[in-house]
């Protein structure tokens, strides 16, 4: 992305990193902050199905703005692309558009 297809300074490459760094932390809320601070475990399956473990559920970790989580078990892989994939209605989905990332692995 070139400086004139940028949307924010952060994207701009020809800014200097420091420059980057201090427009994205300006944006960025003191949740969206915490929650890149968590890595957490995840079922594939519906976002309000308790946790394991004793964990809350997925949609209570995505509330409080976290977006990295590694899978503890996934049935198939059709069922992990489709829980991720918002053209199929997976579940994931609704968080992958109001939230610009979900990472999952």
């Amino acid at each position: 992305m070139t400086s004139t297809e940028s949307r924010f300074p952060y994207q701009d490459a020809t800014l200097t990193v420091d420059q980057r760094i201090e427009d994205l932390l300006s944006r960025m809320t003191l949740q969206d902050k915490a929650g890149l601070m968590f890595h957490e475990m995840a079922f594939v399956s519906d976002l309000d199905e308790p946790g394991m473990f004793g964990k809350p559920s997925l949609r209570s970790s995505l509330d409080k703005r976290m977006n990295h989580f590694s899978t503890l078990f996934v049935p198939t892989a059709r069922e992990l692309s489709s829980w991720h994939n918002p053209r199929a209605g997976g579940s994931i989905s609704e968080f992958v558009k109001s939230n610009e990332t979900v990472l999952i692995s």
